[in-house]
């Protein structure tokens, strides 16, 4: 595999932050790197105590959903005609629960295949997101 931190022969773009209109998230990526504990990441992503089998559904909502993010914009969905469809993390996590309960009525087992056929709607994330629970 090419190592590609040393093809980039040009030095990085520096702005100061004074004329930055939004602040970005990573303001500092060496500091991050050098502070990063994967200790820390692996208790972030923890999942509820006794959880064993966690997924990108609930590293992705269930989380954000349980926390102060809960309000926060989780999914936004733009149509072809211009409309827009956004939904919180804890509204994500409402409808993705509902789709994992109906699985469970269904006797729905893990392991088993569940197919969906629809456009790429929000229905269909959130049926991917329920069905991953």
């Amino acid at each position: 595999m090419a190592d590609y931190a040393n093809v980039m022969t040009w030095p990085p773009i520096k702005k100061p932050s004074e004329t930055w209109r939004v602040r970005p998230n990573l303001v500092d990526y060496e500091k991050l790197r050098a502070s990063l504990s994967w200790d820390h990441v692996s208790e972030e992503l923890a999942g509820p105590a006794g959880a064993t089998d966690l997924n990108i559904a609930h590293v992705t909502v269930d989380r954000h959903a349980e926390g102060p993010r809960r309000d926060h914009l989780g999914l936004r969905w733009l149509g072809k005609d211009g409309k827009v469809l956004d939904y919180s993390y804890a509204e994500l996590k409402a409808q993705s629960d509902r789709f994992a309960n109906v699985l469970r009525q269904l006797s729905i087992q893990k392991g088993e295949r569940v197919f969906g056929l629809a456009g790429r709607i929000p229905l269909l994330y959130i049926a991917a997101l329920g069905a991953l629970k």
